[in-house]
């Protein structure tokens, strides 16, 4: 099955429920599943399938039909952030072979110019364009396009989106993520999140954020309904949670930081909140705690996974005992795999290490991604096959250091690159960070270490947003 197969069946019997809200304005499921077969129509008949089409925008309806278009099409998709520059751009159109965009002439308008040079057919949801060398279809085409009965089938080892993430080599680097991968993570939340038809589901993050697939697609292959988080009310939307009544809530710990030092984590102030998870970021146990007292009717979590694991593939639920716990540097601990996963901890020649002592976090299992969009060699430095596991099974070597504490779960100490040498000894940033912000003028702190010609630790830099 696909990820357009799901949704579609999933929404047959709620189609005059709201899929999305958006700037004061709302879709049902009808339409917006209109809008997307017609859009798959006219990538059919134009002989679009299984190609890659590039999204553009988010604060509107346009990138989400789009998307889902592109889905019920049996095509890829892969997020165009209005913010990138202009050469990243133009990296991601050409890895991708993209002849087709997607999006709305506010978001389209300014990108024409690099566009034109792509030979790329714009599809413009909400309105037309008209600009010299650019072929583009409008409202009106969509609007006359007979739409698709179903979606077009396509096998769950085809790609359903790459995603961009930096690349040390200065080039992104696509992530190729499956069907399958992604059914296989919305299984593994169904069993964890009961949710009625019609519940309000948050969406914080940018279309070209992984973490946004599961604000997408869990939130309709259950019914809900996306709540796009209104530009204006990015830092802080403490009203937002309380108008739109959220109750599934998904945001890097950042996002919650900015509200408490605007006081707006205050006590109960979130009674619609049945689950909130955070991602991302290592989550302080002192934030989570202050969340969970303003948001006493839900679950705090934290949620850990790199996009080459679909998402994210461990949970481990904050509990009140945690404030007077020993974890490491403060944080609460990332906890255990999703049941079809498997987790192991490293050493630097592959072998596996004891619980409890720290090494690499590597895993295994449905969510693990197909690997990097034409680099074979990046992709088999990082998805393994180790000689002591006897099956065929591929392994995600993640570059995050951890261990398992002796509750079982999972501890992540940050990335293996953010342990330096620095005066002759081993030092981990993390473990100075959490020391300074056991002083009460500091909540968030970020130390940068600087390097000399030789790539040798000189110095250490603290960023903090706190004025001191």
């Amino acid at each position: 099955m696909s990820i357009g197969e799901l949704i579609f069946n999933s929404t047959k019997e709620s189609q005059n429920f709201e899929a999305i809200r958006y700037d004061n304005k709302s879709i049902t499921y009808f339409d917006l599943n209109d809008k997307a077969l017609s859009i798959a129509s006219l990538l059919s008949k134009m002989g679009f399938y299984q190609s890659v089409i590039g999204i553009v925008g988010q604060k509107n309806l346009s990138p989400y039909v789009g998307l889902l278009g592109s889905l019920y099409a049996g095509c890829s998709y892969t997020p165009i952030n209005t913010k990138y520059s202009n050469q990243r751009i133009k990296d991601i159109l050409e890895a991708c072979s993209i002849k087709v965009i997607i999006g709305s002439k506010i978001d389209l308008t300014p990108l024409l110019p690099i566009f034109e040079k792509f030979d790329v057919l714009i599809i413009c949801v909400d309105g037309s364009i008209d600009y010299k060398n650019v072929e583009s279809l409008g409202k009106r085409d969509i609007e006359r396009a007979y739409p698709l009965s179903n979606p077009k089938e396509v096998d769950d080892n085809f790609i359903a989106y790459i995603l961009f993430t930096s690349g040390s080599s200065g080039k992104p680097k696509g992530v190729q993520v499956t069907h399958g991968n992604v059914i296989a993570f919305i299984l593994n939340m169904k069993k964890l999140y009961t949710l009625d038809k019609g519940y309000k589901a948050s969406h914080t993050f940018d279309l070209s954020f992984d973490l946004s697939v599961c604000d997408i697609f869990f939130t309709w292959s259950n019914s809900g309904t996306l709540c796009v988080l209104p530009e204006n009310e990015k830092l802080i939307p403490t009203d937002y949670i309380q108008r739109e009544k959220i109750e599934f809530w998904f945001s890097v710990p950042t996002l919650a930081s900015f509200m408490d030092k605007f006081d707006s984590l205050k006590e109960d102030i979130f009674p619609s909140l049945k689950y909130s998870l955070f991602c991302g970021e290592p989550l302080p146990i002192l934030l989570a705690k202050k969340w969970s007292n303003s948001a006493k009717n839900s679950t705090v979590e934290n949620v850990y996974g790199p996009t080459e694991a679909t998402i994210h593939l461990t949970r481990r639920i904050y509990s009140e005992n945690d404030v007077n716990s020993n974890f490491s540097n403060g944080i609460v601990p990332i906890g255990r795999a999703f049941d079809d996963h498997i987790i192991e901890i490293i050493d630097e020649n592959d072998n596996r290490i004891p619980r409890g002592n720290v090494g690499e976090i590597v895993f295994k299992g449905p969510q693990i991604s197909k690997g990097y969009l034409n680099d074979e060699k990046k992709t088999k430095a990082f998805f393994v096959n180790f000689i002591w596991d006897k099956s065929s099974d591929v392994w995600y070597k993640s570059g995050d250091l951890g261990f398992y504490n002796n509750d079982g779960d999972i501890e992540c100490l940050g990335r293996i690159d953010n342990q330096i040498k620095f005066a002759g000894r081993r030092v981990d940033i993390g473990d100075i960070e959490y020391i300074l912000r056991r002083y009460p003028e500091i909540d968030d702190l970020i130390i940068v270490p600087i390097r000399d010609e030789n790539l040798l630790v000189k110095s250490l830099i603290g960023f903090t947003t706190n004025i001191i």
